[in-house]
């Protein structure tokens, strides 16, 4: 427990001390239109079941401008990524062509004890988000369903568990000659 505790007050320093030393930097060498790195916190809860509460990091990378224009196709500074970090131990977790994306945990859908967790990923402009479900396989994360949908605050009531093998996951479906969407139940089946 007492490991724990300063592993993550550990953490939260290195955050800040990263962070500040990142702002001190890019305040000296870039233009004012630079956005800098971001590490937003999402409490996840108990998500190793060893009756902690979990929280994930997600950095988001320096970026040029909010919304891109004709000479910055790709806003960001080399990539668009984010980062998920988690204090609980798992291992990071790297999703590409994301801003200041948002995670949750769902339930435990594989039996193994770890709750899976959902990353919606965001972006400059527009109402749909891709959302991806991942579960920590072998020590690594596995991408096991994916969906764009409207973007909302979440995601869990679109999945359904049926049993360790296998859960029901609405996917959002257009209707191009209706001009609507609908849901559609997929079986997803772990491997």
């Amino acid at each position: 427990m007492k490991k724990r505790f300063y592993y993550n007050v550990f953490l939260i320093n290195l955050i800040v001390i990263l962070t500040l030393s990142i702002k001190c930097l890019s305040q000296t060498i870039y233009s004012e239109t630079l956005r800098l790195p971001v590490i937003e916190k999402f409490v996840l809860g108990d998500i190793n079941n060893d009756g902690l509460i979990d929280t994930a990091f997600v950095y988001t990378p320096s970026r040029i401008n909010e919304i891109p224009n004709e000479n910055d196709s790709l806003p960001c500074k080399g990539k668009c990524y984010n980062i998920v970090t988690f204090t609980c131990g798992f291992p990071a977790l790297k999703i590409d062509n994301s801003i200041l994306g948002k995670i949750e945990a769902i339930d435990d859908l594989n039996g193994d004890g770890n709750r899976e967790i959902i990353f919606q990923t965001n972006w400059f402009v527009g109402t749909h988000a891709n959302i991806y479900i991942y579960s920590l396989i072998k020590n690594n994360w596995i991408n096991i369903a994916s969906d764009y949908l409207y973007e909302k605050d979440s995601y869990k009531d679109r999945i359904k568990k049926i049993n360790d093998k296998k859960f029901i996951f609405l996917k959002e479906i257009w209707l191009a000659k209706k001009q609507i969407t609908i849901d559609k139940k997929q079986i997803v089946k772990f491997k």
